[in-house]
């Protein structure tokens, strides 16, 4: 079995550290990063590709905030969880575990979370690259979405291709323009060295936002 990804969001830096340091010595983990900022394990959650967002005692603007911004990783929270979080966990995106749980059991959580990497099913005229340079920064989702603008996919269709919400995106192609220092989508079907392509049964359009 392959390990895990895991970005650790947790409030009170005491607590934060040593689930940290506990988490560190599981070989089936791997972690990635370790805030204070639900913003910030957002953010390090996309662009690290984790497979898992543990959240430490989440307090409802925490978890108001990660119903907002759904991800396409799991999410284990751990200690008490008001109405919000249970959003999530009714769309089967989270898993729950006591306060009084011992560290094993938050081990066994991570165990049942689904892999975030799925092989995806791309339409077969995209382009097969985008060169060394922006493979090298880019994550592996943010190659598939490029793949998909360079393609000539809107954002609705890289959505239903990635299984993933049109906000999020949203959120990669931000980021993908940021990475490269681009500022129109369609400076990345140039990068990949083919223009965008028609997709079957449509004409030929311009840029989609």
């Amino acid at each position: 079995m392959s390990a895990s990804r895991v970005v650790l969001l947790g409030e009170v830096l005491f607590h934060r550290e040593a689930l940290a340091r506990a988490l560190r010595a599981y070989d089936d983990i791997v972690l990635v990063g370790s805030v204070a900022d639900v913003h910030a394990a957002l953010i390090l959650a996309e662009e690290r590709t984790a497979d898992v967002l543990i959240v430490d005692s989440p307090s409802d603007a925490i978890a108001q905030a990660l119903v907002a911004h759904p991800l396409e990783c799991n999410v284990v929270f751990i200690g008490a969880v008001g109405e919000s979080c249970r959003q999530l966990g009714s769309r089967g995106a989270a898993i729950f575990v006591g306060a009084s749980s011992s560290l094993d059991e938050v081990h066994v959580a991570l165990r049942f979370t689904r892999p975030r990497r799925v092989a995806l099913t791309l339409p077969p005229d995209l382009p097969q690259g985008l060169g060394e340079g922006a493979g090298a920064i880019l994550t592996i989702r943010q190659q598939e979405v490029s793949r998909l603008v360079a393609g000539g996919h809107s954002n609705k269709e890289i959505a239903d291709t990635c299984g993933i919400s049109i906000a999020t995106v949203k959120n990669h192609v931000h980021h993908i323009l940021r990475k490269l220092n681009f500022q129109r989508r369609a400076q990345i079907a140039h990068l990949a060295g083919d223009p965008p392509s028609t997709i079957p049964g449509k004409g030929r359009r311009g840029t989609v936002s």
